[in-house]
């Protein structure tokens, strides 16, 4: 389902996050489909997407198609960081939010260290 909505399967990573609102049995996947994504979920604040990156539409339509397709998943974190330097990330900031609530603007206001918590039920 992500390969068919957004253009890229999940790949996994071997970072895990350092907040109460991951579980510690969590999957942690990127994505980014630029390697080089100096932005963000999709985009940096109000500048035009770039060639390569996840459009916007497409990212909320995965998201809310989500509840459908993975029953067993609850909530899902978005986490933007750069190259982090060690294997456990521990954001500065974090919000969470309902699934209801998430939409383009609240995707691109996602900031470096900061941790989005998506719940999806």
């Amino acid at each position: 389902m992500t390969l068919e909505r957004l253009g890229v399967e999940p790949q996994p990573t071997p970072f895990t996050v350092a907040s109460k609102r991951v579980g510690a049995d969590a999957e942690t996947f990127t994505l980014t489909r630029r390697m080089c994504d100096c932005d963000g979920v999709v985009g940096l604040r109000g500048r035009e997407q770039v060639d390569g990156e996840t459009p916007a539409a497409a990212l909320l339509d995965w998201l809310h198609a989500l509840p459908g397709s993975a029953a067993e998943l609850r909530r899902i974190s978005v986490l933007r960081a750069w190259s982090p330097s060690e294997l456990t990330v521990a954001p500065r900031r974090s919000r969470g939010v309902q699934l209801t609530d998430v939409d383009e603007r609240l995707l691109r206001g996602v900031e470096d260290d900061m941790l989005l918590t998506i719940d999806l039920r």
